[in-house]
């Protein structure tokens, strides 16, 4: 049966807290995880992430002298729609990432747009640097 899913290219930042990822035990699959939860919460087949559909950066912890509250993971969606996108006209969305008691991960997303706006406007001077659909996933832990 074909995938009825809309191909609509943009980037999804999920903004995570590094004091629930950051472990000696933290592997690719714990970020998976929220990729996958992503997914489930955007009503996208989770078997889109497996077969590549879409591109993921993985921002890097800083350095331990550096206290970082959050990380965030860039989601080059429908990666293969377009090629070199104007990230001018690109649309982006911020969603927040959290364990809930029994560390199951849930997707949040912002209930102030002028926060989330603002937030996007704050992390684009960092993701507009990231090659749409290609580049390095870099991960320091």
């Amino acid at each position: 049966m074909a995938s009825t899913t809309q191909v609509f290219p943009k980037r999804i930042i999920l903004r995570l807290r590094v004091d629930e990822f950051k472990s000696e035990s933290l592997g690719l699959p714990e970020f998976d995880g929220a990729i996958e939860k992503y997914l489930r919460f955007a009503r996208r087949p989770t078997t889109e992430h497996a077969e590549g559909k879409h591109y993921v950066h993985i921002e890097p912890f800083q350095e331990s002298g550096y206290k970082q509250i959050f990380f965030h993971v860039i989601l080059d969606m429908d990666k293969n729609a377009v090629s070199n996108p104007s990230f001018d006209w690109l649309e982006h969305e911020i969603y927040r990432v959290r364990r809930d008691e029994e560390g199951t991960l849930k997707v949040i997303p912002f209930k102030n747009p002028l926060e989330s706006e603002k937030l996007v406007r704050e992390m684009r001077v960092y993701t507009d640097t990231l090659p749409w659909g290609m580049g390095l996933v870099t991960r320091n832990v």
